[in-house]
């Protein structure tokens, strides 16, 4: 229901995927470290890509695992980087080259890039030399050096546009320290700015998207509280008075367990701290947890458990 609405079915039906798409990628960054986030989008670009046929499972394999073990004496023609200074672009990053040119659609089954590169290879070297290549579009293939059959987004000079994943693999293999960078792009150019951007959640977002059965679980580095923020919160809600914490450790299990127990009823909030002290009672509050699941039904709708 919160879709964008529609009346024409296809119209709807991409408005309903979407949407899920966006919702599951926000609820599940909240669990990931903003380092891992990128990963993640990228997971679902290149899930979404393959799905539609705008990608293939072996150039996705390329990128993530490089061309593996290749046999050198069938290449034609040699690497003309470090006999230009280029001493970046060594035997891993020609193997990956070759195997783009000799395996990849778009590259040509020929000699496509391997020669492009080869008698343009002052173009090459000032593409991997300006600041952000990963912006930049690499020098295009013209038409002559592409098979029929392998032509993409053709310009009308006889160029050969690269497509978004083309420019990601050849940003992985020529320029990898921008590879982090031209993954941004890609999934930003494919899927939106909204999946690379890490937006921090508000505790309203997550406490609307509770319920009176599962826990909200914060994990914690060294330093961090979200006391104060729950409180806050608590506080908005109009559940300030209705908030209990515990600190847990010795002794402090069995209070817990009557404490949720009541407040299951009652509909109030309850906060475990430090539930890291309490390691040997986590067993006996994951069968609290399981049961607060079973008879969900029994919750006080309000009630709500913070660990």
């Amino acid at each position: 229901k919160d879709a964008a609405p529609s009346a024409n079915l296809d119209e709807r039906l991409k408005n309903l995927i979407s949407y899920q798409t966006s919702t599951i990628y926000s609820n599940i960054c909240r669990g990931l470290f903003v380092t891992h986030r990128l990963t993640f989008s990228l997971i679902i670009c290149k899930g979404i890509m393959v799905a539609e046929g705008n990608m293939m499972e072996k150039e996705w394999q390329l990128f993530i695992k490089g061309a593996g073990i290749v046999d050198r004496t069938l290449q034609v023609h040699e690497n003309p980087f470090p006999a230009h200074g280029v001493t970046s672009i060594g035997p891993l990053q020609w193997d990956q080259i070759c195997t783009m040119n000799n395996d990849m659609e778009g590259f040509d089954k020929g000699d496509g890039l391997c020669v492009h590169i080869t008698q343009n290879i002052q173009q090459w070297i000032d593409w991997l030399q300006c600041p952000e290549p990963h912006l930049t579009m690499p020098p295009l293939l013209s038409s002559g050096n592409v098979s029929a059959e392998n032509k993409c987004n053709d310009n009308d000079d006889g160029t050969k546009e690269w497509t978004t994943v083309q420019r990601l693999l050849l940003i992985r293999t020529l320029s990898e320290s921008k590879t982090v960078f031209g993954a941004s792009e890609f999934v930003k150019m494919n899927m939106g700015e909204e999946f690379i951007v890490s937006n921090a959640t508000t505790m309203s977002e997550i406490e609307n998207d509770m319920d009176n059965a599962t826990p909200c679980i914060f994990v914690l580095s060294a330093g961090s509280d979200p006391t104060q923020i729950l409180l806050t919160e608590a506080k908005l809600q109009g559940m300030d008075e209705r908030l209990h914490v515990i600190s847990l450790g010795q002794g402090q299990g069995p209070k817990a367990t009557a404490l949720i127990e009541r407040s299951s009823t009652d509909g109030d909030w309850v906060l475990l701290q430090n539930c890291h002290l309490a390691k040997s009672w986590m067993p006996g509050l994951e069968k609290i947890v399981t049961q607060l699941g079973d008879k969900a039904h029994s919750n006080h709708e309000e009630f709500r458990l913070f660990l």
